[in-house]
């Protein structure tokens, strides 16, 4: 078998060669890589010729070449990324154009992704994510991982390689690594060629790191979430849910969920219809049972496999008591600038936090927290922990997390440096901010995409602390993104396959699951007998509409910052 595997590796490197040689193409030896213009192609190829351009896809740029002992297959996908199927091992997807090249060990194949040459220990997938990430943060310098927190978003919607016009190239390329999409819609198999364009710069700089793609709630394919998924007080079916959404998130190249939002709310709360309702103990077991199961990988049997190339990390929000502003406002609005607890009730909100999705009964131990605009204050009116600041700056609730041992990542919720939620810090600067919620406890910054106030925020967080404790706290932070990304399997393949993600994920029409989970969260409110149990009607139904209270929008929600009062 090992003989027929080299047998077959070298007719796929003699096949990508001749590929080459039929489309114009050249090989070079002093760089290793090799080149194809599809240009020069012409109707007189014979057969054998356009069975070459087939196996290679046409692919321009780098194509590994395994050596006699090599113990990996190579492989060009129709999307352009190049497969490597190690024996026994990961699966690497590789970008021809990202000047990332294969090295061999022992036979097997993988990524030089800081392009020096060497097998450093990051690039290893033999070795354990805690090992990869803690080897990688000892090669970044401070202010290459304050770079790499930025969660700033991207630019333009395109499935052609980026171009330095664009600001998802500019800002991957000043060592941004995240940021949220709003582009599912478009298509399963777009949304993945899109990612993959993402990818391919991510792994030519900055040592080789993916970039975090995250999504909101999106009702992708049809599939209930929020307050219509609570309403079936169904955990196996939250789970089945969690499960599918992930599945098909991973296909179209998304890793990361800004949710569940698991705020309890209250009967006057204007975000309600985003939470999983108004009690502490159906949110924990539905954000429970969800949580864990979009985390894990399965296998065909249904076991847990713990992290793999299924999984999404969650950011459950809004830690915690974004439920509980006053009067039910809208926590985006200047006016809802005091989440309000009579009867000192913030262990309530606590609970599906606590007892919930940071203590998963799955592989994965824990889901990530994004960070409450509000600030919380007691049935006095005085602020938990006596610092009257919002979430992102909170000292108070990150103490709750480490006192509970949370190892998890945290990311700020959007804007919180610039207009929204900066209660506490409204005399900093960004940079000042920043640099302030780092020394907090925030990680990763929600939103905010300005690479030179990030360097900035950086130079303040030495400036305040010294160079040692400023590494120390930025070093953490990268840590916690970086073994993220490694457990999701990013650094080794971060591309998707278009066509199987057009396969599975439905646009403009609800899937087969998606109608069964539609039908089993439909209340009904009164029945007089009217309807009959087989759903029969045997005269013309009542409908009861409830009163809409408006509790009121702050005009300046998004045009300055309002005092407030915590009454």
């Amino acid at each position: 078998m090992k003989h027929m595997n080299k047998l077959l590796a070298l007719l796929l490197a003699l096949a990508m060669v001749l590929s080459m040689a039929a489309c114009g193409g050249s090989t070079s030896d002093s760089d290793n890589t090799t080149t194809t213009d599809s240009d020069t192609a012409s109707d007189s190829d014979t057969a054998d010729d356009a069975d070459a351009e087939e196996t290679s896809n046409e692919v321009e740029g780098y194509i590994p070449v395994p050596s006699d002992d090599a113990k990996y297959t190579v492989e060009a996908t129709d999307d352009g990324w190049i497969k490597i199927e190690n024996e026994d091992g990961e699966t690497l997807g590789l970008s021809p154009t990202s000047g990332v090249t294969i090295i061999e060990d022992d036979g097997y194949a993988f990524k030089d992704l800081n392009q020096n040459g060497e097998l450093d220990a990051y690039e290893d997938w033999r070795l354990t994510s805690e090992e990869r990430a803690e080897n990688l943060v000892s090669l970044m310098s401070g202010s290459e991982m304050a770079a790499i927190l930025a969660h700033g978003g991207w630019g333009s919607f395109t499935t052609e390689a980026l171009t330095e016009d664009d600001t998802s190239y500019t800002f991957l390329m000043a060592g941004g690594r995240g940021g949220v999409t709003r582009n599912i819609g478009r298509g399963g198999g777009v949304h993945a060629q899109w990612t993959n364009q993402i990818q391919a710069v991510a792994e030519s700089c900055w040592y080789g790191i993916p970039a975090m793609i995250s999504i909101d709630p999106s009702n992708i394919s049809g599939l209930v979430e929020c307050v219509a998924l609570a309403s079936t007080m169904d955990t196996e079916l939250a789970a089945e849910l969690g499960e599918e959404t992930a599945k098909e998130y991973r296909a179209a190249g998304i890793t990361a969920f800004l949710g569940p939002q698991i705020d309890i709310s209250g009967a006057t709360m204007e975000r309600s219809f985003g939470t999983y309702g108004e009690d502490p103990l159906l949110t924990t077991d539905i954000a429970t049972a969800y949580v864990n199961a979009m985390q894990s990988t399965y296998d065909e049997d249904g076991t847990d496999l713990g992290w793999g190339s299924e999984s999404v990390y969650c950011f459950s929000k809004h830690y915690a008591g974004a439920g509980a502003t006053e009067a039910g406002r809208n926590d985006h609005a200047t006016s809802a600038r005091y989440a309000v607890f009579p009867g000192d009730n913030l262990e309530a909100h606590l609970i599906p936090f606590f007892d919930g999705v940071l203590d998963l009964p799955g592989l994965t131990g824990s889901s990530g927290i994004m960070t409450q605009y509000s600030v919380n204050v007691d049935g006095n009116g005085d602020a938990y922990g006596g610092e009257e600041v919002a979430g992102a700056y909170n000292a108070y609730m990150y103490g709750l997390l480490e006192e509970y041992g949370y190892s998890g990542l945290k990311m700020t919720d959007w804007e919180v440096y610039t207009y929204m939620g900066v209660w506490g810090a409204e005399d900093m600067t960004e940079a000042e901010r920043i640099a302030y919620s780092w020394e907090q406890g925030a990680e990763l910054l929600g939103g905010y995409g300005s690479m030179d106030t990030v360097a900035e925020a950086y130079d303040i967080l030495v400036e305040n602390n010294g160079q040692e404790t400023a590494d120390e706290i930025i070093g953490n932070a990268a840590y916690d993104f970086i073994l993220v990304m490694m457990n999701l399997n990013m650094f080794d393949q971060p591309y998707n396959d278009s066509a199987y993600a057009d396969s599975i994920i439905s646009t403009g029409t609800a899937s087969e699951p998606a109608l069964e989970s539609q039908e089993a969260s439909v209340v009904m409110i009164k029945n007089d007998g009217t309807i009959s149990e087989d759903g029969a009607v045997s005269e013309k139904p009542t409908v009861y509409v409830p009163y809409v209270y408006n509790t009121g929008f702050s005009v300046s929600a998004f045009t300055g910052i309002s005092e407030g009062t915590p009454s």
